[in-house]
């Protein structure tokens, strides 16, 4: 009668289970299932999928979801469980998993995961903005976005370089052409943060033109040949190429000085029409000096040029950082050598007369990411920028 007891309850087990081993883990079972899933570590925004795997497979099931104590609608089996971040409040959050499997005891097994939502578009907080922006003038834009955040800006359709100042603040330096006929013109601005969130937030900017005296360039017979639209261009061409770079060090500190003090001869935009009938705007301030005047340097910065053009004559370029670079030209001669590092009013030449020149004086300029700018604006500026 035994033997024939035992025979029924294994004949019992395995029509439970289908095998003899199934049957007994049925009868036998206290462990409760394993939940293993993963959420993002990274803040969510949106619809998020996790597909939790639950041990001992086809043994247990997904029985209960929650976030932050709010049930969760239950995937069809083999289907991910999705959480839509869009319904939440941005901030932390707490799922909670819970499986069940299918012994005799009903065993419950849970799972934890936090994550972080967040639906919201960063905004950008914009100081330093002029109500008007003289052409020719420099102004600079502190941008603060409200959170961690991926931050771009084109001026001019151009790419806006930003420049790294403090607590998750930027610097963008800006600039409109000495010729320009004014009107308005933009910033925009595209901020991402870390969920993925976008914003794209727009400053618009009245440009004023600058009032700027015409002047009929009159050259002696000898310079004659260098006083020519080509002439000019191709040096512009050469000076815009070697002034467009950034370097994301800023090497000065503090306010820029002028180069040496004197009567100024040419204002910076002034209008100077060529015997070929070539129409130029002067790129700088001309001082009338004696030769062999000490020329220094406005700001600290690195030599990045020393060499003659056709029309400047015997030049200097100073690299000063984020875009910034000053030259100083028609020099007797120059006492800097390229990648040298020179300081603020270190002497880098000696006035002269070499080049397109009828006496001597010093031209010198300030340029932005290539663009002329007003000297006096650019030394104005440095008295504030942090």
């Amino acid at each position: 009668m035994l033997v024939s007891l035992a025979v029924s309850l294994a004949a019992a087990l395995a029509w439970t289970s289908g095998t003899a081993a199934h049957g007994w883990w049925w009868l036998t079972n206290t462990e409760p299932p394993l939940i293993t899933s993963a959420l993002p570590t990274d803040p969510i925004s949106a619809a998020i999928q996790t597909s939790p795997v639950i041990q001992p497979v086809d043994r247990a099931v997904l029985v209960h979801a929650t976030v932050d104590g709010q049930p969760l609608a239950l995937p069809d089996l083999h289907q991910p469980l999705i959480i839509d971040t869009a319904r939440l409040a941005d901030g932390p959050h707490l799922l909670r998993l819970e499986a069940q499997d299918t012994s005799r005891l009903r065993n419950r097994g849970g799972l934890e995961l936090r994550f972080t939502s967040d639906n919201t578009p960063p905004s950008v907080g914009i100081e330093g903005a002029p109500e008007r922006l003289r052409a020719g003038h420099v102004a600079a834009l502190r941008l603060t976005p409200s959170e961690p955040a991926d931050l771009r800006a084109q001026w001019l359709d151009a790419a806006l370089p930003l420049h790294d100042i403090s607590a998750g603040a930027r610097l963008a330096l800006i600039a409109a052409p000495v010729t320009s006929t004014g009107g308005r013109a933009v910033v925009t601005l595209r901020a991402r943060d870390a969920a993925g969130n976008t914003a794209a937030p727009e400053l618009e900017l009245s440009i004023d033109p600058a009032p700027v005296p015409r002047q009929t360039l009159t050259v002696p017979a000898l310079l004659a040949p260098l006083a020519t639209g080509p002439v000019a261009l191709d040096e512009a061409a050469q000076l815009y190429a070697l002034t467009s770079a950034i370097r994301p060090e800023r090497l000065w500190v503090g306010e820029s000085r002028a180069p040496l003090n004197g009567p100024r001869t040419t204002g910076f935009g002034d209008r100077r029409d060529y015997p070929d009938g070539h129409v130029a705007s002067h790129s700088g301030f001309d001082v009338a000096v004696p030769v062999n005047t000490p020329v220094q340097a406005v700001a600290t910065g690195i030599v990045t040029h020393v060499g003659a053009f056709p029309q400047r004559g015997t030049t200097v370029i100073l690299d000063h950082g984020w875009g910034i670079f000053t030259l100083y030209a028609h020099l007797a001669e120059s006492s800097a050598a390229p990648v040298q590092l020179v300081t603020q009013g270190e002497v880098v030449g000696l006035a002269g007369s070499t080049g397109l020149s009828t006496g001597p004086h010093l031209h010198w300029e300030v340029r932005l990411r290539g663009l002329p700018v007003d000297p006096d604006s650019w030394i104005a500026l440095t008295r504030t920028l942090p």
